[in-house]
């Protein structure tokens, strides 16, 4: 098909017909191509804020990443230049305010650039703070840089452990970043994608120009291309909107030919690696760059998907060493089955501590399909100094996502050396995805209660080395459902199904649509993978595969919110568990059931078997199969039991949990029946929780901690995420089958259901003994 332009005048009147009809016109999913909406009208999610002061190259982050609290903070960011802006000269601005309790004559700020260092002041007090500094020629090189802040802040007057809390400086985001003299537009090609300017509360704006009435082949085309948009842009936090945006961020245009004939034809001149592909640094209409993917045909613009799709996973970054370190750090060190990475490594801070509260974290990545159980143990080797008559509550806590995994006495009438200790890591409190491992040292002398002295002149009480290091083992590799961490990390795409994602937005509503492809979005920046995606009009069947449910309690179908309504079992659980176990690995002969029962079927079989001395003695009186007769045998022994573990399941099964009305809610349920399938589902009361729940999951603080089969997002702003586990668990292959794989996952799956290790020992005792007894009574009657 020939690519054919409509006239100017059509594509102009066009346009403003739609930009009028856009506040009232509804994204249906169905209906026939209409031209693209080239409005600005925002499509019902908050306009974005400002993104700050002209020409400034802003820290990509939002505010939760600009908090600098207690004694010794620090963060480094990636920040990405342009190949024209490394080239110019470039001045860095540094914006903040801090508390009032802070003592300014001991209080300092650095600043360094690629490791090098750039400014160091004294911390001012007070608000709308700032200072600039000249960046040295040649420091800063096209790609990611690192920009690292270092901040050291002691108490007025408080020198407890609990005055270190007061203690907070925060960067001003509108001021704080690199200013470049003359600087070209950003970005001017594909590969620089993460120069887009970030809203104040670290968001890019992904902004789909979608056809009023777009069927739903429509819409899964563009979510897969914002994904792929993501990806290569390596955004932390993505927010897409469709059919009208806010100013700002990039567009994104999918269709044919035909349906994007406005587009002038020197306008889709190729400059991109793939076929049907293009970028276009200052799009019509909007003056804002623009992702167009066509095609003669669908067909085409399928493929041209599939060879973007492609080449954002294949895509790698490029900068300064510091910088690309920024940007792996920032997202989660990778670190695999048997590696290691050392604290320096993960950009700690190993500056001597002179002050009272030491705390620092790291983050890492485990693979999306890691089987968190008691199998193993990963290892922190730590390497540390502390000073001499430090109080007796000195001590080290190392944390795993916030929960305490080692303690070590820093108490000592002499200095001391910490060389290459061992802390166990236990590896069912990590999870798929992103970890947080912490290290808090209380470092009190008997002078702090009077606050002799001051930290500027103090001899250093602590330091963490660089080498100390994190040991990762071997680990169990299986899909495992439902785990919402696995998920976020790229799970679905391990799978050997692949098959597509479906999406399902009840009535097609605009908001609940934004709030899937955002989260589509930030998985695909964050796991390095991009799904396939349709769109679906109604509830899929249960054969269908991975389910993506977004909307409000109201909208969405009740077997959806039954299903996420429901919570673990208690803990009486286990006994229940344990007895089912044991009746499970009797054949179905013994307890008369079908050729599959459940345990459950097996027990009550067994409750109704009849009972009693003789017919437990004479079970081998008569000819019969082996097996059949051992359940005979057993049949009145365990009839009791199950008896009891019957009632102990019922009171112990899965018990429901009401959605919470002032919470936005993401939930995962196994699918009934697809294997290595699942059913996410993103819920809130109403539309409007439900936009500002999805730009809560984006925080990095927030998105890091989703773990587990639900976890509830609280509408306040300093509210904790309430996390629950599911009742049932369902595995799935991702890894070819192997001896040592199969031995972990076996021996994971046994600490996950003690329960089940215990039945199975039982059971197995039990006809160890009675293939005993038969043995030595045949042994018997041959002696006679």
């Amino acid at each position: 098909m020939t690519h054919r332009p409509t006239p100017r005048w059509k594509a102009l009147l066009g346009a403003s017909a739609l930009a009028l009809l856009a506040p009232t016109a509804a994204p249906a999913l169905a209906g026939a191509a209409q031209p693209f909406d080239l409005s600005v009208a925002p499509s019902g999610a908050a306009t974005a804020r400002p993104e700050g002061a002209p020409g400034l190259v802003r820290l990509p982050v939002g505010a939760s990443e600009l908090a600098f609290n207690q004694e010794n903070p620090h963060r480094t960011y990636p920040v990405f230049v342009t190949g024209e802006e490394s080239t110019k000269p470039a001045e860095l601005t540094v914006g903040y305010s801090s508390t009032v309790t802070i003592a300014p004559e001991s209080s300092s700020i650095t600043v360094l650039v690629n490791d090098e260092v750039v400014a160091e002041r004294p911390l001012t007090v007070g608000s709308d703070q700032r200072f600039s500094v000249a960046v040295p020629a040649g420091l800063l090189q096209a790609g990611f840089n690192a920009v690292q802040i270092m901040v050291r802040q002691f108490h007025r007057v408080d020198c407890s452990a609990a005055g270190t809390y007061e203690l907070w400086t925060r960067l001003d985001p509108a001021t704080t970043g690199l200013h470049f003299a003359q600087t070209a537009s950003r970005p001017s090609d594909l590969g620089e994608l993460p120069a887009l300017a970030r809203s104040l509360d670290g968001e890019v704006a992904l902004n789909v120009l979608s056809q009023p009435g777009a069927t739903t082949e429509a819409t899964g085309r563009a979510l897969s291309a914002v994904q792929s948009l993501a990806l290569l842009g390596r955004f932390a936090n993505p927010r897409v909107h469709l059919g009208g945006t806010p100013a700002g961020g990039i567009d994104v245009m999918v269709g044919t030919f035909e349906e994007l004939a406005f587009l002038s034809p020197t306008k889709l001149a190729p400059n991109t690696p793939w076929s049907g592909v293009f970028f276009l640094p200052t799009a019509p209409s909007t003056g804002r760059p623009a992702l167009v993917v066509t095609g003669a045909g669908q067909g085409d613009v399928d493929s041209a998907l599939a060879a973007l799709a492609k080449g954002a996973r294949e895509a790698r970054p490029n900068g300064s060493v510091p910088g690309l370190t920024a940007l792996a750090n920032s997202r989660g060190r990778p670190i695999d089955a048997g590696q290691s990475a050392s604290f320096a490594e993960f950009g700690g801070d190993t500056r001597p501590f002179p002050g009272h509260v030491y705390r620092d974290e790291v983050a890492l990545t485990l693979p999306a399909d890691f089987y968190p159980a008691n199998y193993d143990t990963a290892t922190v080797v730590l390497n540390a100094v502390y000073a001499a008559g430090l109080s007796s509550e000195a001590m080290l806590f190392v944390r795993a996502n916030d929960q305490i995994v080692a303690t070590l006495h820093l108490s000592s009438p002499r200095a001391g050396q910490i060389k290459d200790q061992r802390l166990r890591l236990p590896l069912e409190v990590l999870k798929p995805g992103a970890n947080r491992i912490s290290f808090e040292a209380l470092v009190p002398r008997a002078g702090d209660a009077t606050c002799e002295g001051t930290a500027s002149n103090e001899a250093p009480r602590f330091a963490l080395l660089g080498t100390t290091r994190i040991d990762i083992p071997s680990l169990a590799r299986i899909g495992h459902y439902p785990n919402l961490s696995a998920t976020l990390a790229g799970l679905s795409d391990k799978g050997e199904a692949q098959q597509p994602l479906s999406v399902y937005a009840p009535g097609g509503d605009a908001v609940a649509l934004e709030a899937a492809a955002t989260m589509l979005a930030r998985m695909a920046g964050a796991s390095g993978t991009v799904r396939r995606v349709q769109v679906v009009r109604a509830m899929p069947h249960e054969e269908s595969g991975d389910l993506l449910a977004v909307g409000t309690y109201s909208a969405l179908p009740p077997e959806l919110i039954s299903a996420v309504e429901r919570r673990g079992a208690s803990a009486d659980a286990g006994s229940a568990g344990l007895f089912a176990s044991l009746a499970s690995i009797l054949p179905a002969e013994a307890a008369g059931g079908g050729s599959e029962p459940s345990p459950m079927d097996i027990l009550k079989s067994m409750d109704k078997a009849p009972a009693g001395a003789d017919g437990f003695l004479s079970a081998f009186s008569q000819p019969g199969d082996l097996l059949g007769r051992a359940g005979e045998i057993v049949q009145p022994l365990v009839a009791p039991i199950a008896s009891a573990a019957q009632k102990w399941s019922a009171a112990a099964s899965p018990q429901a949990l009401p959605l919470p009305g002032d919470a936005f809610v993401l939930a995962q349920v196994a699918a009934p029946v697809a294997p290595g399938a699942a059913w996410t589902v993103l819920a809130a009361p109403t539309r409007e929780a439900l936009t500002e729940g999805s730009r809560r999951l984006g925080e990095p603080g927030v998105w890091r901690m989703v773990a587990g089969a639900r976890t509830e997002i609280p509408s306040a702003a300093d509210g904790a995420l309430r996390i629950a586990q599911g009742a049932d668990e369902r595995l799935f292959e991702t890894q070819g089958w192997t001896v040592g794989n199969a031995r972990l996952v076996l021996a994971g799956w046994f600490s996950r259901h003690s329960e089940r290790y215990a039945g199975s020992v039982m059971g197995a005792s039990l006809l160890l003994a009675l293939s005993t007894f038969l043995l030595l009574r045949r042994v018997g009657e041959k002696s006679k």
